[in-house]
């Protein structure tokens, strides 16, 4: 994280935010530094950015990408004024939430909500078990309780206790499904059964995994991301080290840097090559609000071998699945 201080022009750093509630092809590194530079400057200006865009899409107007980059950096700084409209737009419908945060869905907001949201247990625990949140915010959520007692921020006994109440709901409410009608879970069947299941699987091993197991064999999980009934039993098998390996595979919860971590998504990489070569001398050394420019020396780039997959993107190991079904679960 940067060691920021308080200096730049207003008519500067309000042009910076402005950028990033357009939808910039190229990540806009320029304007990126700027605020990052100067948080304590920028930090309510980008939340009122955040709630801006909710409001212009709640009303129909496009709402640019001003929630998108506000996760980023909000996450960064970890800024507790940034989490109750983070929350909001979390809330929203399955379109709102994707216009708003895009794949940083799957890919920040663990992150953000462990970092923001560490004594709001309670209202993270409604809303994994709740049908009408966008399915990947709630997988989002399950991820955020596995980072959070990896971290020793909450204990494992209460993450499974918590989740376990919801798969004993979700059983006494449940009659079995036949095989053929759970064969795609892309409809609007409720998916809430898998993440819970998916998420004390990564828990394991526990009290619950005979009710994981019950929930399998009625038909309940979608077996293309969930491996089945032997899965969970291999892993109740390796005990506290298959509970440490799953620990491992977790991203840290710190966010470094916002302009690093864009910079290794595929979409910005690819728009970075698509751009065409400058020919012309005497534009040379012009400077926009794109433009690159050397990441200040207190910062820690990070340098990824491959570009971040999107979570609809086809797998990379060529197993025909998309990402989030295949090895995206992970």
């Amino acid at each position: 994280m940067l060691d920021v201080q308080n200096g730049i022009p207003e008519v500067e750093l309000d042009r910076a935010i402005a950028l990033l509630g357009g939808r910039p092809e190229r990540l806009p590194k320029k304007a990126l530094y700027q605020i990052r530079e100067n948080w304590k400057q920028a930090e309510p200006k980008v939340i009122a950015a955040m709630r801006g865009a909710l409001e212009a899409w709640r009303t129909g107007d496009e709402p640019g990408d001003a929630a998108f980059f506000g996760l980023f950096l909000c996450t960064e700084f970890a800024s507790r004024d940034a989490l109750p409209v983070i929350l909001e737009i979390l809330s929203l419908s399955d379109d709102g939430v994707d216009d708003l945060f895009g794949d940083a869905v799957s890919e920040t907001v663990p992150q953000a909500l462990a970092t923001l949201a560490v004594d709001q247990i309670d209202v993270l625990d409604r809303m994994i078990g709740d049908p009408e949140i966008n399915q990947y915010v709630r997988w989002a959520i399950g991820t955020t309780f596995a980072m959070l007692v990896r971290d020793g921020r909450l204990s494992h006994q209460e993450a499974v206790s918590r989740l376990h109440t919801h798969l004993k709901r979700i059983l006494e409410e449940s009659t079995p499904i036949e095989a053929e009608e759970n064969a795609d879970f892309d409809s609007d069947r409720d998916f809430g059964p898998t993440v819970i299941v998916d998420t004390l699987y990564s828990l394991l091993p526990h009290e619950a995994s005979d009710d994981m197991i019950r929930a399998i064999e009625l038909g309940l999980i979608d077996e293309s991301i969930f491996g089945g009934v032997d899965e969970v039993r291999e892993r109740v098998a390796k005990g506290p080290a298959g509970l440490q390996q799953a620990f491992d595979r977790l991203r840290s919860d710190q966010l470094e840097d916002t302009v690093a971590e864009l910079s290794s998504w595929a979409g910005y990489q690819e728009a970075e090559q698509r751009r065409a070569p400058r020919t012309n001398p005497s534009r040379q050394n012009r400077i926009d609000h794109n433009d690159d420019r050397q990441e200040p020396h207190s910062s820690t780039t990070i340098v990824r071998e491959q570009p971040r997959v999107s979570r609809n993107d086809p797998c990379p190991c060529g197993s025909g699945k998309k990402y989030k079904k295949c090895c995206g679960r992970d």
